[in-house]
């Protein structure tokens, strides 16, 4: 989003408010103020609410400086049909599922044209016939063709037909002529890419969306990452061989995207230097659990400590009270003697 961005020359503000009402309508299939008596087609609405509250400003009033609203319209309406961008909204303020729904319906155009640019030379013709093989198992996917053995290693067909027979061969024509020499089948190398075929011609297609979907390098890589978070998210734990399968999986996805748009945000020695830190922060995490640990084991031992503690000073109480009533018996018995004795004297003398 930062590269679409900085390529567009607008803030993420400006690209909200550009996009205000289409973005409104992601989340509601309900007609607004905006549609100017426009029928609404129902559809998906991905984005929720609470999103929206993210994107949007709802509360802040109309000044004399500041119109908050489109149209003039009465700021204590709670709709967000109307609504500008929060002031100084920044991508980083946004979740990563609600980053990835604005790129595919806003910015999908823009990084498949970094694509072609990148891959194909900006042909789309060159496309078709460098991914022929590619779109024809999108067709056919459980047909063996004459080119698998050659992407064996770098291609796995799907599992099911994406697209059907009508829609390849609008893409191209079948021509037995132009068979590799020696092929026996009827598949892959028997067709040619449709004379004048132009991307125009099928963008507003569902063909299109499928062909992104399935071979445009940033859209997989995109929701790879997604894919990661949602694992990520929703585990209690997981194992460390499995984490940096995930990690080198993420990597991978993140320089994908960073060779198609050139942009460099980020690159392998700035993941590495994160992994770094992500490790000592790990490390450092484990010294303070243990220690937390350690702590609470010391406070238990104290407490278990405490019934013992009270029973020494008991005995040691005990023990000063014997001692100090044997003190007083002994004195009791010396003051007899001295008696006994002053007694036998005084007899004596008489």
């Amino acid at each position: 989003m930062t590269y679409y961005l900085q390529n567009n020359s607008l803030t993420f503000e400006e690209f909200i408010d550009r996009n205000q009402h289409e973005i409104y309508h992601l989340s509601s299939n309900n007609k607004c103020c905006q549609c100017q008596n426009e029928s609404i087609a129902r559809r998906k609405t991905p984005i929720q609410s609470a999103q929206m509250e993210v994107l949007f400003d709802t509360d802040s009033q109309i000044t004399s400086s500041s119109n908050k609203r489109k149209d003039n319209h009465d700021y204590r309406k709670k709709d967000k049909c109307c609504c500008y961008a929060k002031s100084e909204i920044c991508v980083d303020g946004l979740d990563i599922t609600l980053l990835n729904i604005l790129l595919l319906q806003f910015c999908d155009l823009f990084f498949w044209t970094c694509f072609l640019n990148a891959v194909h030379s900006g042909s789309f013709e060159q496309f078709l016939k460098d991914r022929q093989h590619e779109l024809f198992h999108l067709w056919e996917p459980k047909v063996t063709c004459c080119e698998c053995n050659k992407h064996r290693n770098t291609y796995k067909r799907p599992k099911i037909p994406a697209i059907s027979r009508q829609e390849f061969e609008s893409l191209y024509t079948f021509d037995r002529t132009i068979k590799q020499s020696g092929c026996t089948l009827d598949d892959t190398c028997a067709y040619a890419v449709r004379q004048g075929i132009s991307q125009n011609s099928i963008q507003d297609s569902e063909l299109f969306q499928t062909m992104k979907k399935c071979l445009c390098p940033h859209r997989i890589s995109i929701r790879g990452i997604v894919e990661a978070r949602n694992k990520c998210l929703h585990s209690t734990e997981i194992p460390e061989n499995e984490f940096k399968s995930m990690w080198e999986t993420l990597k991978n996805n993140i320089l994908r995207i960073e060779t198609i748009t050139g942009s460099q945000l980020w690159t392998e020695e700035s993941i590495n230097k994160l992994k770094t830190k992500l490790e000592i922060e790990s490390i450092l995490n484990q010294i303070k659990t243990y220690l937390e640990k350690l702590n609470r084991s010391q406070e238990d031992l104290l407490k278990l400590m405490v019934p013992f503690k009270r029973e020494l000073r008991k005995n040691e109480m005990r023990k000063r009270e014997l001692r100090q009533t044997g003190m007083i018996k002994k004195e009791k018995l010396q003051l007899n003697d001295n008696r006994y004795l002053n007694k036998q004297l005084k007899m004596k003398g008489n």
